[in-house]
């Protein structure tokens, strides 16, 4: 299962993906309201995954949205996506695709490596 974060805009988006068998995907994605996103992503990534009946440690991999955006909102998702991704010692991969679906997909195609890799929150290019 893979978790997307995507906090650059005042519409927080988090998405579940998990390969289901015979080649199958399934994804659910949530928009919450980010003001104050400190206080809502982990309780919005939370119930997202019990509405799954599924916990945080079936995580294999996040993916976070790295701008352009909201200065706050960036770094408050790339600290718990680096946070999480730090704490299951699963790989964090940072995109500037907007599309969490895509860029979930492109992700998940690859063959994920089994250890924490951070994102650095820097803003705008590098």
């Amino acid at each position: 299962m893979i978790l997307a974060i995507d906090t650059a805009d005042n519409l927080a988006k988090i998405l579940l993906f998990q390969s289901l068998a015979n080649g199958r995907e399934k994804t659910i994605e949530k928009k919450f309201p980010a003001k104050p996103i400190s206080q809502t992503l982990l309780l919005a990534i939370d119930k997202l995954l019990k509405s799954q009946k599924t916990t945080i440690k079936d995580l294999k991999a996040i993916v976070v949205f790295q701008g352009p955006g909201s200065y706050t909102g960036l770094r408050v998702g790339i600290s718990v996506a680096n946070a999480l991704g730090f704490t299951l010692k699963i790989p964090v991969f940072p995109t500037k695709e907007k599309d969490l679906k895509k860029a979930v997909a492109k992700i998940a195609s690859q063959n994920l490596p089994k250890k924490f890799t951070p994102v650095f929150p820097i803003y705008g290019k590098h």
